[in-house]
């Protein structure tokens, strides 16, 4: 809230105590906004490592070939978004994204699968 300076009630000019208290009020409202901008630097800030995390997810899943690896425990643990990414602004296309390249993965790997055990003949 911006400061506001107070005149003395007869009007007239304004005395040394009222330039103090505007002085004061005006320290507090710097240091107000200060405090508004460094928070809402944070939550940029947050926000951006949110997006970095989540492109480098989908970058991880282009590079991933098919294989058994990918269909463990560990690989579903090493694709999966956090609940906050999932949520997050654009999360839910990047989870949607990220599940269905994992699928198109599976997929290839099972066909590769039943080549392998297929005859060569």
């Amino acid at each position: 809230m911006p400061s506001v300076l107070f005149f003395s009630e007869g009007h007239g000019a304004v005395t040394d105590q009222e330039k103090r208290l505007h002085r004061a009020q005006l320290l507090i409202d710097i240091e107000d906004a200060e405090k508004e901008l460094a928070y809402s630097r944070d939550k940029a800030a947050t926000v951006a490592r949110e997006h970095e995390n989540i492109s480098d997810a989908i970058r991880r899943n282009i590079e991933i070939d098919p294989s058994q690896a990918d269909f463990t425990v560990d690989g579903e643990v090493a694709n999966r978004l956090t609940p906050t990414q999932i949520t997050f602004e654009g999360g839910q296309t990047a989870a949607a994204l990220i599940a269905e390249m994992r699928r198109a993965r599976r997929n290839l790997f099972d066909l590769y699968e039943r080549r392998r055990k297929l005859p060569l003949a």
